[in-house]
């Protein structure tokens, strides 16, 4: 694993010496200032954050604090308290709560969302979460079901939905990935044009990223501390996880 953090005008790579000779990391990322987990394959955690380090069980961390465990459990850490969710095969976080999708079709909103929404019985092609009060899916017919109140949720009215097939959330605005490859900015900085095909994407503040077939990753948006340009320069990454606000990002490879 390759970590790096961006504080101020000092580029100053993260403490990664908790890592120690592993190898085998499956997926890495950011809690907050200056503070990462990582994920290895027998489930177990190594983090610079004493709350999160030598967890076991975990299928992985998300943004925010949150952890979703082996056997479907989904918690908050640290900071993050919150009623526990179970049987949750997905779930996307922003920093003060997200969506947690069910072994029996239901997405339950959690954290903020959980103030001012329900939870909702369906079937999802894919769903997101903003940075906070803010969520979105797309049902199996191409329904659009918001959870929360953050006014970028007005603006949402996706073309062909049935396209789509993934959803990640920054600040304000969501990227949708569709089937053929091709991503959009749903109330955030429009994707520039002629952006290769990607098989995966990313966001974080109002950074987009997109990973190509090749693994390297292209970003755009608005920067925060040079992270867009330094993400655009990695190489091949197998994970990437990164905080805009914080000015910082973590990756593997």
């Amino acid at each position: 694993m390759q970590a790096y953090w961006q504080v101020d005008e000092d580029h100053a790579p993260l403490d990664i010496s908790e890592a120690g000779s592993h190898t085998d990391f499956k997926s890495v990322s950011l809690l907050e200032w200056g503070q990462w987990a990582a994920v290895r394959e027998n489930g177990s955690v190594v983090s610079s954050h004493p709350d999160f380090d030598r967890l076991r069980k975990v299928r992985k961390v998300l943004r925010g604090g949150y952890v979703l465990y082996e056997n479907g459990t989904l918690e908050g850490v640290g900071l993050r308290e919150m009623d526990r969710i179970r049987n949750v095969v997905e779930v996307k976080a922003g920093f003060k709560g997200g969506l947690a999708l069910t072994e029996s079709g239901e997405i339950i909103p959690f954290g903020e969302l959980e103030l001012s929404s329900e939870p909702l019985q369906m079937t999802p092609r894919a769903f997101g979460a903003i940075w906070n009060n803010g969520g979105v899916a797309i049902g199996e017919e191409g329904s659009l079901h918001q959870w929360g109140t953050h006014e970028a949720l007005a603006s949402i009215s996706p073309q062909n939905p049935l396209e789509i097939v993934d959803i990640q959330g920054g600040w304000t605005g969501f990227l949708a990935l569709r089937d053929n490859g091709r991503v959009e900015v749903w109330s955030g900085n429009p994707a520039p044009p002629n952006l290769p095909p990607f098989a995966r994407i990313a966001a974080s503040g109002e950074i987009y990223a997109g990973q190509k077939s090749d693994q390297h990753w292209v970003a755009w948006g608005t920067d925060f501390g040079g992270v867009r340009d330094q993400i655009n320069e990695i190489g091949p990454a197998l994970d990437l996880s990164f905080e805009a606000n914080a000015n910082g990002f973590a990756y593997l490879i």
